[in-house]
């Protein structure tokens, strides 16, 4: 098994507010060559001009001028994903990190 070494940019820190209770973790995405997304939080600590999830605020009360300014972690994640995995699929998927 490759070892797994830490990335080379940096990761996003939670910021104080709300944490939230995912029901998915697993999301079907259309970004070419992929077929599902892990969503581990709501938010973006980045804040590209051209993103094109920024309007993604709304569902937790943010303004799309506020993206990459926060980021709320999924609390039960790793449950979430545990159960999700488990689920039979058909075939195999590409997931994007």
């Amino acid at each position: 098994m490759p070892e797994l070494r830490q990335a080379a940019l940096p990761l996003a820190s939670p910021s104080r507010g709300p944490v939230f209770t995912a029901r998915s973790i697993l999301v079907r995405t259309k970004i070419p060559g992929m077929d599902v997304a892990i969503n581990p939080y709501v938010g973006c600590s980045y804040g590209c001009g051209y993103c094109y999830a920024a309007f993604m605020g709304r569902s937790v009360g943010r303004g799309r001028d506020e993206w990459g300014r926060y980021v709320y972690p999924k609390e039960n994640l790793r449950a979430v994903l545990r159960r999700e995995l488990r689920r039979p699929r058909n075939g195999r998927a590409r997931i994007f990190f």
